[in-house]
């Protein structure tokens, strides 16, 4: 007599047989050798520091020439800046202090005659502010004066290379329209010499009743028998 599963039986062995089936593959992938995965890392990129601007070196300046117009400062590159005596102050003195390499010593002046001003000094270079406004041609807004050749070797010197130092007695055939004569404090004979004249317009004459009014630079000589001790522009002739 046969034996036959009963139809429910053979779906609850097939269930069996498969599920065992699958669980068998699952044990066989799992427990096969997987190859490695490897991952090349890629090179990361080199980072190099900026490159700094290299700063500029300070220009050198060479001279600063005084004349009747105004101030030029000569650079050793034969670049120049000029200056008005109508400009700013502040904008000469700024250029001085970076030409100097030095700051200036600053102080108020209250005399009566010719009037308050401020002064700067760099060594014995000395810009002087009057207090009152400019008004061009006549009232400037500041003017200079020197009484060394040179500020941290710095030359000054007016357009024609005159110096504080020079030989007055040269002076006497440098300037041919002639000196203004002084007695100086131990009685000798002095002088100041004028040159590059600016003639203003609208100027009449001065006390003598011969020339109009007159710009100059002023090269002054305490004693005609040593050297020049000052150079001062602009020098107005109608104070004198």
């Amino acid at each position: 007599m046969r034996n036959f599963l009963h139809p429910a039986a053979l779906i609850l062995f097939a269930s069996v047989v498969l599920t065992g089936c699958a669980a068998e593959a699952d044990d066989a992938g799992s427990s096969g050798t997987a190859r490695p995965t490897t991952s090349t890392p890629r090179p990361s990129a080199t980072s190099w520091p900026t490159p700094s601007a290299t700063p500029e070196a300070p220009a050198v300046v060479d001279e600063v020439i005084i004349a009747t117009a105004g101030v030029t400062i000569q650079f050793a590159d034969g670049q120049t800046e000029e200056y008005s005596y109508f400009d700013p102050t502040q904008s000469l003195s700024d250029a001085l202090t970076e030409a100097f390499g030095e700051e200036p010593v600053v102080v108020h002046n209250t005399p009566e005659e010719p009037g308050p001003s401020t002064s700067s000094e760099w060594s014995g270079f000395i810009v002087s502010d009057p207090d009152s406004p400019a008004e061009e041609p006549y009232s400037v807004e500041f003017s200079v004066y020197t009484v060394v050749p040179d500020v941290a070797g710095v030359n000054i010197e007016t357009t024609e290379g005159a110096q504080v130092g020079d030989s007055a007695l040269e002076a006497v055939d440098l300037y041919p329209l002639g000196p203004m004569d002084f007695t100086n404090d131990q009685g000798g004979q002095g002088a100041t010499f004028s040159t590059d004249f600016i003639e203003l317009p609208d100027g009449g004459t001065d006390s003598s009743g011969t020339i109009g009014k007159m710009f100059s630079t002023a090269l002054t000589a305490n004693d005609l028998n040593a050297g020049l001790t000052s150079i001062f522009a602009p020098a107005p002739n109608w104070l004198q």
